[in-house]
């Protein structure tokens, strides 16, 4: 049935959304942890 296909298709378009969203928290958190590491890196060489 038609209804139930486009149903199917939304449904599997909301968890992409969600995983996109997750992708970009996660990016998020290794953008802020490669900053950290590259500071410290600095403070340590003493730069």
């Amino acid at each position: 049935m038609i209804e139930e296909t486009l149903k199917q298709i939304l449904n599997e378009i909301k968890e992409m959304r969600t995983d996109i969203n997750e992708l970009k928290q996660r990016q998020k958190r290794l953008e802020e942890g490669q900053e950290r590491l590259q500071k410290n890196l600095i403070d340590s060489l003493g730069v």
